[in-house]
């Protein structure tokens, strides 16, 4: 499904020490006329799949202020670069959410000293990656201003 629509986006997160002490940060972003996407992919058991390609025509949305995925499995989140296609994988937990505040990129950066270094390009393909052998459900949501 894609529409437009006004969004705001509340992120909470509790943090709570082994001494009991409890920090609470709140991340709260409007995105007023956004052009929304939200998708449910079912995932098979020992495969991958293309979530969103920007080469793809039509793609619902070219670019992202707001990418949130949320699985019912494990799984690995592949995210690939347009500029020169470099790939990098985040582990995706079951029944917590992975969100990116933009598609914004950094490619050829080389460790630690170097970690804002390299060019700047945008997320152009995601895909998911289930190597458990157990079939689940992805919820994806992006939003655009």
């Amino acid at each position: 499904m894609t529409a437009t629509a006004d969004v705001t986006i509340r992120h909470v997160r509790t943090v709570v020490s082994s001494l009991g002490a409890s920090e609470t940060t709140e991340i709260k972003k409007s995105l007023e006329n956004a052009r929304i996407h939200k998708a449910d992919f079912a995932i098979v058991a020992s495969a991958e799949a293309t979530l969103w390609d920007t080469s793809v025509t039509p793609c619902p949305l070219g670019a992202f202020d707001y990418l949130e995925l949320v699985c019912d499995i494990d799984v690995e989140i592949e995210f690939e670069t347009g500029a020169t296609a470099r790939t990098w994988t985040v582990s995706l937990e079951a029944g917590k959410p992975y969100v990116l505040w933009s598609d914004a990129s950094r490619e050829g950066t080389t460790g630690l000293g170097d970690a804002f270094g390299g060019t700047a390009s945008d997320i152009a393909k995601i895909k998911v990656l289930e190597s458990n052998a157990v079939a689940g459900e992805l919820n994806l949501f992006m939003a655009k201003t």
